[in-house]
């Protein structure tokens, strides 16, 4: 499953687990059983709950084929360390804030990336790990040299 695909199936699924996995945690510090679900979604916000009632439909709604995926990615996202599990949640966040045309751009450069050989790949990440180590101020005089060169 490709980077893009495994993101919509988050964007789906992931408020849903979270919702679950509360739940969940709930009833293995209460020894609740199955017969507690109506009280557990009694003491859900509106919110949570017109959540839970959106990806319900949505699932519904799914081909089998969808189904057996979305649960693959939520085993998947489920095995994830809590703080790979936070970082993927954000990552989502700001991918929803994005502009369509900025999304757009994001997966054109995606799709370039993907074309180039894994060594200029390893290249091109170490490159992102070194800008992002740098304080703002660096990466300002980094863009400064570069605007000059470009001139």
């Amino acid at each position: 499953m490709d980077r893009r695909r495994f993101l919509n199936i988050c964007a789906i699924s992931v408020p849903a687990i979270i919702v679950t996995r509360a739940l969940r945690a709930e009833d293995d510090a209460t020894g609740a059983s199955n017969g507690a679900a109506m009280e557990r979604w009694n003491k859900l916000t509106p919110e949570q709950q017109k959540l839970v009632q959106e990806r319900w439909a949505q699932f519904k709604q799914m081909t089998p084929e969808r189904r057996a995926r979305l649960a693959e990615a939520q085993k998947r996202y489920q095995q994830l360390s809590p703080d790979r599990q936070k970082q993927l949640r954000e990552g989502l966040m700001r991918w929803k804030k994005m502009s369509a045309q900025n999304r757009d751009k994001l997966r054109q450069m995606h799709t370039r990336f993907r074309k180039f050989t894994p060594e200029k790949q390893q290249i091109i990440r170490e490159r992102l790990q070194r800008w992002q180590r740098m304080t703002p101020a660096q990466r300002d005089g980094l863009r400064r040299r570069f605007q000059r060169q470009g001139n």
